[in-house]
């Protein structure tokens, strides 16, 4: 699962605590028999890589959330809950019926970090990812409802792969819409990239709208690259429209090595001096980044504390980077 903040050092906070339960009366610990289960009874998966005996984490999201009735009544109306655990200790390990097939699972969905929740269908097409999420069962149902929304996606690419001609460029334009409406980062994005490029291309000049709002739906779920950027600020150079601060949001997130901090830094000042912002979820990661980036590579804590402050503004569900910005403010 992507997440550019452990590679720059954001790093994930270990919670001490002692271990808690993989699975349960509710869950199935072998993958292959639960796709099983959920072909006969018409359900999808709700898959949790877990670490049961080490990963802080884990044992919240196990205690908040995944111990409750309240959601385990809700969620196995949709879904066969399956708990995939790779433990550190001898007794936990035992357990494990098959950690082998777990393994093979872990490289195949390229889960890097616990915990992971991934829900896909019984064939194992994967539509949405999370982790831990703050809020206790309600509000982590609210949470997979949305993500579940990206569901639609499968049948939308089946239909856009037989098209061709103008059936294909109209489902290009619908492509647009339905990207917009995923969240960042979801992996059904990349599925529906090649249908929003094949729009981006219609309108290389604009006239229609149309590459604007295909350049704004790529960056703003993390499905942009450096020809999306380039197109965002040849478009938006002001951030009048608010391609400018997602162009800037994809960059930040593709940092990868203290060079390109100091330039990006660079970038991250002259958007500030712009003094034009219209989406928060945009610029929120850009505040965090440039405040970590002051502080840990150019020595400049006052700059640091400026944009943790801004970021601070906005607020975060994320305990991490809510840490991360104390961290900073109280230097």
């Amino acid at each position: 699962m992507r997440s550019n903040l452990g590679a720059l050092a954001l790093g994930a906070t270990i919670l001490l605590a002692q271990p808690t339960f993989a699975g349960g009366e509710h869950w199935v610990e072998d993958f292959d028999v639960a796709a099983a289960q959920a072909k006969k009874e018409g359900k999808d998966l709700l898959v949790d890589f877990t670490g049961s005996d080490w990963c802080g984490w884990c044992i919240k999201l196990d205690k908040e959330v995944f111990a409750h009735d309240a959601f385990l009544e809700s969620a196995t109306k949709q879904y066969v809950l399956v708990s995939l655990d790779f433990p550190r200790g001898a007794e936990a390990k035992a357990k494990v019926p098959n950690p082998e097939r777990n393994d093979e699972l872990q490289r195949k969905y390229e889960v890097r970090g616990f915990p992971a929740i991934l829900l896909m269908t019984a064939e194992g097409e994967v539509y949405g990812q999370t982790g831990y999420q703050p809020g206790g069962p309600e509000k982590y149902l609210e949470h997979i409802a949305g993500l579940r929304g990206a569901r639609a996606v499968i049948p939308f690419i089946a239909k856009w792969d037989a098209a061709e001609g103008d059936a294909r460029d109209a489902l290009a334009i619908e492509a647009i819409d339905m990207l917009s409406g995923l969240s960042y980062g979801n992996v059904m994005g990349t599925k529906l990239k090649p249908a929003v490029e094949h729009a981006m291309q219609s309108d290389l000049e604009n006239k229609r709208g149309v590459r604007a709002k295909a350049v704004k739906a790529l960056l703003a779920t993390g499905n942009g690259d450096e020809a999306t950027v380039a197109a965002a600020n040849a478009l938006d150079p002001r951030n009048e429209l608010g391609l400018r601060e997602w162009a800037l949001r994809s960059e930040v997130e593709s940092v990868r090595s203290e060079e390109m901090i100091t330039e990006t830094v660079k970038k991250i000042d002259e958007f500030l001096a712009l003094g034009k912002v219209h989406d928060d979820e945009a610029v929120f990661m850009i505040w965090v980044y440039g405040a970590f980036w002051n502080k840990q590579f150019q020595n400049d804590l006052e700059k640091a504390k400026k944009f943790a402050g801004l970021a601070k503004e906005i607020g975060t569900d994320n305990p991490q980077i809510e840490d991360l910005l104390k961290g900073i403010l109280e230097s």
